[in-house]
């Protein structure tokens, strides 16, 4: 029998999410066919993707790549065939960590019949099992870290809350080949190893040389959330003192070093994939796009119906309340984490699309959730002393805010259908619209 609380109760009850989430991924892509806009691969995915096939498959040649793959892959990366080369602006780090799984499809097309093409029925479908396994993955990563905080309750609670109620779901269940859902589990294995740095204050090489694998998956993977590495100075410190002890800690040789040329060693793939392309060591992958720095469309990125934030993911609300009760108790990271919230905005906003293409609900701001849920743990702590009624109404809004959420990904269908960013009349009928 299965104790309550043990390792195999642990062990067992994410299994069974991951079976679930496994389920729903599968059965909501079960129509979707292949090569079109609700494909695994297809568009930004399939920028993303190519690197698997280019490299297992192709010896990244696009003359012996099947005839218009890129076109009937939504045009994600580019066959040049002028110069026989693969051309994606895509990292290769979402690839990576796709890569077992693709490997395992490999295996079963050929036990199947399915063509050994890269792109067949079964390479497609290893994208869900890859999201839903690194979902499970950062979500493991991501309880003890809770619990041992906050208690067992508000741990579960932070966790189902950023799952069932923000766009977590849809990029772990939905839109399988986007980068986010393999970024939250990098970003959770950094607050992880930020944890292990706390209760280690003499780290050794071996450290170092986690913490800049996972660094440098970070960079490859998602490179604007180089924003994120700093949060290791002051996550888990109980004082602003804390901070320049974990900076002379992390600035030793034996952890500095073998970090660094860890992640130097993680990113030389991306730099080789550059060089065969143009011949160039460094690119900048996204010509004619950037940031408008003094321009931010803060307004449009928060609360537009094209794509906002607060908009599609109103649980957010309690998110940015929680901000408040973590500033009260916990100084570094009180301060930091809201001002860390205020910075990724800020780079959002600055772009020169905040809407960031057809995406769901603020899609940029997804990995970050793997740092949210810990005010969001701290907020739903303090409400255990709460008054009953005051419980049951936050709780009730919570319910409401996930049930929004949920709505909202099973009407939308990849892109927002109104014209312009403030159209409400469009969003209104999305919110109305029976569900897909």
């Amino acid at each position: 029998m299965v104790k309550p609380g043990s390792k195999a109760a642990y062990l067992l009850s994410f299994a069974a999410l991951g079976v679930l989430c496994l389920f729903l991924s599968l059965n909501r892509h079960s129509k979707a066919g292949l090569f079109n806009y609700h494909a695994e691969v297809w568009a930004d995915k399939a920028g993303y993707f190519v690197y698997l096939p280019a490299a297992w498959h192709y010896g990244f040649l696009a003359s012996r790549f099947p005839e218009g793959m890129d076109t009937l892959c939504g045009n994600g990366f580019r066959l040049d065939l002028a110069n026989d080369k693969v051309r994606t602006k895509y990292f290769y780090g979402t690839a990576l960590m796709q890569a077992p799984f693709f490997l395992g499809a490999d295996v079963v097309a050929a036990l199947t019949g399915h063509p050994r093409d890269g792109f067949s029925l079964p390479y497609q479908k290893a994208v869900n099992v890859a999201a839903v396994a690194w979902l499970i993955a950062a979500l493991m990563l991501l309880w003890p870290l809770l619990r041992r905080r906050y208690g067992g309750q508000a741990a579960l609670l932070a966790l189902v809350a950023i799952f069932a109620g923000t766009n977590l779901y849809y990029y772990s269940i939905d839109e399988t080949g986007m980068s986010h859902v393999y970024s939250f589990f990098l970003l959770a294995a950094w607050l992880g190893w930020t944890e292990r740095l706390a209760r280690h204050p003499d780290p050794g090489v071996i450290l170092g040389v986690t913490g800049g694998l996972i660094a440098g998956l970070i960079l490859v993977t998602r490179p604007s959330n180089v924003l994120f590495l700093p949060v290791v100075l002051f996550f888990h410190t109980g004082m602003w003192k804390d901070v320049g002890s974990r900076l002379k800690m992390l600035l030793k040789p034996r952890v500095w070093m073998p970090a660094l040329a860890m992640a130097i060693l993680v990113m030389i793939p991306q730099l080789m994939y550059w060089r065969y392309l143009d011949g160039q060591w460094l690119m900048d992958t996204y010509p004619g796009e950037g940031f408008h720095w003094m321009q931010p469309q803060l307004a449009r990125s928060w609360l537009a119906p094209m794509h906002g934030l607060l908009t599609y993911n109103p649980l957010y609300l309690l998110i940015l309340a929680a901000f408040i009760i973590l500033l009260k108790t916990s100084p570094p990271e009180g301060i930091v984490i809201p001002l860390f919230f205020l910075a990724i905005s800020w780079v959002s906003a600055a772009w020169w699309d905040p809407g960031f293409g057809c995406s769901f609900g603020g899609r940029n701001y997804t990995e970050y959730l793997a740092l949210f849920a810990f005010p969001l743990a701290a907020f739903v702590q303090r409400m255990e002393g709460w008054k009953p009624v005051y419980r049951h109404l936050l709780f009730g809004f919570g319910i409401l805010m996930i049930a929004w959420n949920l709505k909202l990904i099973y009407t939308f269908d990849e892109c927002f259908p109104g014209t312009e960013p403030w159209d409400w009349e469009a969003f209104i009928r999305l919110l109305s619209s029976p569900t897909l």
